[in-house]
């Protein structure tokens, strides 16, 4: 016979601290997603400062690049566009700032000659009757009478720079008997006022006025062909 009797039930100590019970958990893994399954995030549109800054000073200063600007405008790329449109702007506002500025010059030259040639017509008041030539002083216009209208020949109304000239203008145009008598005797006179000398041909006249007158080729030619 045990000495040791089993208690009762009633007499049994609970746990303080019951047990805990797990469960398991059955983790639900998604499936791999293909490239054309991953969603695409729209690329964010950044837009420099300086970049326009950049742009609109290349359209305002330099022309050059106006044929790049077109190429911008043409480009299927949005933002790109976006510059060519700007650009062309500012090329717009420089052709205007062009026209406004080249406007502005024309018609100030034109109100100034208006102006000037009021003033001229207004301070003229003695006017040369064969010529255009005006002025305002009687002494000027005496001056330009006896310079340029004193020699007139009265044949042909041609106008000779002195009187010598205009002598041997009147024997060598219109004197009937100059060729015969030049062909026997000198009478082609120096155009020179200080000489006297004559000769028997032009071209011993010419040869003179170049060597002891000192006168170019081509003015003796144009006074030949002047008389």
């Amino acid at each position: 016979m045990s000495y040791i009797q089993q208690a009762p039930q009633q007499f049994y100590v609970q746990p303080l601290v019951q047990p805990v019970q797990y469960q398991p958990v059955q983790l639900q893994v998604p499936p791999m997603m293909t490239a054309q399954q991953v969603p695409q995030q729209a690329p964010v549109k950044t837009e420099s400062h300086v970049s326009t800054a950049l742009l609109y000073a290349f359209g305002y200063i330099f022309p050059v690049v106006w044929i790049f600007q077109l190429f911008l405008i043409f480009n299927p790329a949005p933002q790109t566009k976006l510059w060519g449109y700007r650009a062309l702007s500012a090329l717009l506002m420089y052709l205007v700032i062009i026209f406004v500025v080249l406007f502005s010059i024309a018609l100030s030259e034109d109100i100034y000659c208006w102006n000037t040639r009021t003033r001229e017509t207004q301070t003229k008041q003695f006017y040369c009757e064969i010529c255009d030539y005006a002025t305002d002083s009687i002494d000027d216009m005496e001056n330009h009478v006896m310079a340029y209208h004193a020699n007139v020949c009265s044949l042909c109304g041609k106008t000779l720079k002195t009187d010598k000239l205009l002598d041997i203008h009147i024997s060598e145009k219109h004197d009937n008997y100059f060729a015969v008598k030049a062909t026997q005797i000198p009478s082609y006179q120096c155009f020179d006022n200080s000489c006297d000398k004559v000769f028997l041909t032009p071209s011993d006249r010419f040869s003179h006025m170049e060597r002891y007158h000192h006168w170019a080729p081509m003015a003796i030619t144009a006074l030949q062909n002047a008389l």
